[in-house]
């Protein structure tokens, strides 16, 4: 019967085209937004809001332009690319950053045409966190954390590879791996997505919940900027002749690719777990060294708490683990069908 409603949940998730989060409501205070119908009027632009995959259509004889509600993505003329404020919905009404507006001004579209951001995913990198030496954290009963990450991530590539990724884990077994070596195997296989999978612990054995972290862009430092342009140069920045500052002003672009990017994933993992009937909490902004120094979309899963009784027995049971890979495959799924249906050249 479990394994029945379980079934039953992922045919429904399915059936959704994609997971829409309504109730978000952005952490901006000093950013300027407009509502949608007074940002359109003003620049003569019409519109059209896809309730089902929560895709906001602004167009005019110019102009194609889609926005992802809670997303740093947008489509603008054929090409894809991120903004630092995301467009949300609340009370009835759409919202939309002003910055959009730098998309009529030429010298912005030129600006913004130094990076248009690929959302395909087809490699993904999936790190067990802990191992070997360093076990993570322990429940009273003795169950290791680095064990509960191994078997989750085994699955979870399992999973992947049916439905068509290229999938790599960092660790296939109880070995221990440093930070740095864990995201030298990220830029190694040339990973569009990385994954760490970890299992949480809390003072209070009440504390439970399935996370979801990212690298926030406030963590991402001047000092983390230039190791990553000196770690990078292979890229071919300096073979195309580009100036320091030009290279600097594309290396933002990066960091704010791969925060949109992570948050849009955040979102739909966690509205995805939502959905299959666990406990969640919102997705949070961290510093975590292999969020930080992956320099590709990256995530840290939390998958229950070991501390916490009834959570510390759903991590003992394969069940429990194989449902915990199936929804971040789903996820997965969901995010590459609405990159598809948001890049469409349809409307």
């Amino acid at each position: 019967m479990r394994k029945l409603s379980f079934c039953f949940l992922i045919i429904f998730i399915y059936g959704c085209a994609t997971v829409p989060y309504k109730s978000y409501k952005p952490p901006y205070k000093k950013v300027s937004f407009w509502e949608l119908k007074d940002f359109c009027k003003k620049y003569k632009l019409k519109y059209n809001f896809d309730t089902i995959d929560d895709i906001v259509e602004i167009t005019s004889p110019d102009v194609d332009m889609r926005l992802l509600l809670t997303s740093g993505l947008i489509y603008f003329n054929g090409r894809v690319f991120s903004i630092k404020s995301v467009p949300f919905y609340s009370q009835g009404k759409i919202f939309v950053p002003g910055e959009l507006a730098n998309f009529f001004s030429l010298k912005s579209k030129e600006a913004f045409r130094l990076l248009p951001l690929p959302i395909s995913i087809k490699t993904i990198v999936i790190d067990p966190g802990h191992g070997g030496k360093d076990p993570g954290a322990i429940s009273r009963s003795g169950l290791k954390e680095k064990d509960v990450n191994l078997k989750v991530s085994r699955y979870l590539k399992s999973d992947l590879e049916a439905k068509g990724f290229k999938v790599y884990l960092t660790r296939d077994r109880d070995v221990y791996l440093t930070l740095k070596q864990r995201v030298e195997l990220a830029k190694r296989y040339d990973a569009d997505l990385f994954i760490s999978i970890h299992a949480n612990a809390n003072r209070s054995r009440k504390v439970r919940g399935f996370e979801v972290y990212y690298l926030s862009e406030r963590y991402f430092d001047s000092e983390s900027k230039a190791l990553v342009m000196a770690e990078n140069a292979s890229l071919g920045f300096e073979e195309n002749n580009l100036s320091k500052n030009t290279s600097r002003i594309v290396w933002d672009l990066i960091c704010t690719e791969n925060n949109a990017l992570s948050l849009e994933f955040a979102n739909i993992v966690i509205s995805t777990f939502k959905r299959m009937g666990f406990y969640t909490r919102l997705p949070r902004g961290a510093p975590f060294y292999v969020l930080k120094y992956a320099y590709i979309p990256s995530v840290l899963v939390e998958v229950g708490y070991l501390t916490n009784y009834n959570e510390e027995k759903l991590l003992r049971k394969s069940h429990y683990l194989k449902q915990v890979s199936k929804g971040i495959a789903i996820s997965i799924d969901l995010l590459n069908r609405r990159y598809a249906k948001f890049t469409s050249s349809s409307r």
